[in-house]
C-alpha cells in the first residue's frame, strides 16, 4: 500500500491525515446504473414515439373510396404500429375510445385486425353499436371507423347478434 499524506485545512487547523491506497478497483455501480436508465430512457421514448404514431392515426389519409367508404391507406406509419404488435395495443385502445374521432378510431380498428388481438373486443362492439344505429345518417369520415370496426369484430368473432352485417346475417 502506498502511503500519501492528504490534509484538508480549515482556517488554518489540521483536520486530518488519511491514508490512501492505490489498487486496480473500479467502481461499476455508477456505470450499470447509467446502463440500466439508458435502457429505460429508451423503452420510455419508444413508448412515447408509439404514442404519438399512434396520435398521428387521425390526420392519416385515407385510401380510395368505394360506396361512400374508405379503405385505409397503409402508410409507413401504420405499418409501423403494426409491426410493434403486442406493444401498441395500449395506444390502439385508447384510441378507440375516442369516438369524435372516426380516422383514428377506424386505424385504431384496422391496426387491431392486423395485430389479430381480440383485446380490443369491449371499446370497439361499444362503438360499433354507436355507429350502427346511427348507419343512415353517418357523414364524413364516421362510414370509415364503422366498417373497419364491422371488419375487426368479424375477425374476432364479435359482431352483436343483432346487428350483423347484411352479407353475414344468419338465416
Amino acid at each position: 500500500m502506498q502511503r500519501a499524506r492528504c490534509v484538508v485545512i480549515c482556517g488554518g487547523l489540521l483536520l486530518a491525515e488519511i491514508p490512501l491506497a492505490s489498487c486496480n478497483h473500479v467502481s461499476t455501480i455508477n456505470a450499470n446504473r447509467s446502463a440500466a436508465n439508458a435502457n429505460t430512457s429508451e423503452a420510455r421514448q419508444g413508448q412515447v414515439s408509439l404514442k404519438a404514431k399512434v396520435e398521428a392515426l387521425e390526420n392519416q389519409p385515407l385510401g380510395p373510396s368505394s360506396l361512400g367508404s374508405a379503405i385505409p391507406f397503409e402508410s409507413a406509419n401504420v405499418t409501423e404500429i403494426i409491426a410493434e404488435g403486442e406493444k401498441a395495443i395500449p395506444f390502439l385502445l385508447e384510441a378507440l375510445k375516442q369516438e369524435n374521432k372516426p380516422v383514428l378510431v377506424g386505424y385504431a380498428a384496422y391496426c387491431l385486425r392486423r395485430i389479430k388481438t381480440e383485446k380490443g373486443k369491449e371499446p370497439a362492439i361499444r362503438l360499433y353499436k354507436k355507429f350502427y344505429k346511427s348507419r343512415s345518417r353517418l357523414t364524413g369520415e364516421e362510414p370509415f371507423a364503422l366498417d373497419q370496426l364491422t371488419l375487426y369484430l368479424i375477425d374476432i368473432s364479435a359482431v352483436p347478434a343483432d346487428m350483423q352485417p347484411p352479407g353475414l346475417r344468419q338465416r
